[in-house]
């Protein structure tokens, strides 16, 4: 179970490709390690003051650990959370540490910059279902069911984002069987 000395991950809460990567921690944290805060939320932006960054800037994933004392960000973020989700991830990790972290960061900024044309984006933060409320930091009330997620006044339709006239699949199936 999550306790307050447990990591903190800090997603865009408005980002199909962060709400899947959350989902995706959360299928494979079998010992509900991690907590979530979206960037949106009074507590990211908090943690975030703390550390002198703004909150404002929704590019980057953060992992906070060590009772919000140590910050970590990017792609070393996420060769974290690989690291700590175990078995096969652990490999993985270790495979990406192997790349510089300049090439890393690059990867992620490029991925960074079009994850809402090619993932979609939410028009408000999407909440977390009742089972796992209690990992997530500062989640609000309810509206609507929506993949496994509460929605606040966003488009969902048959497990999918409409995004303008794009209809856009908020967790493609490869990365959802990863």
């Amino acid at each position: 179970m999550a306790d307050s000395a447990n990591p903190v991950l800090l997603y865009d809460g408005v980002c199909g490709l962060c709400n899947c990567l959350v989902q995706f921690v959360i299928k494979r944290d079998n010992q509900a390690y991690f907590r979530f805060a979206s960037l949106q939320s009074d507590a990211a932006a908090r943690i975030l003051k703390r550390h002198g960054l703004d909150s404002h800037d929704l590019d980057t994933l953060y992992v906070v650990e060590e009772s919000g004392e140590q910050l970590t960000s990017r792609s070393d973020a996420v060769i974290l959370l690989l690291r700590e989700l175990g078995a096969f991830w652990r490999v993985a990790s270790l495979v990406l540490r192997i790349c510089p972290r300049w090439l890393r960061d690059w990867g992620y900024g490029v991925v960074a910059r079009h994850r809402y044309r090619v993932f979609g984006k939410y028009e408000s933060c999407v909440l977390p279902e009742e089972k796992y409320r209690d990992r997530f930091l500062d989640t609000g009330s309810e509206q609507r069911q929506g993949n496994g997620f509460t929605t606040k006044d966003t488009k969902v339709h048959e497990g999918a984002l409409r995004v303008s006239h794009l209809r856009v699949p908020l967790c493609p199936s490869w990365l959802t069987h990863l």
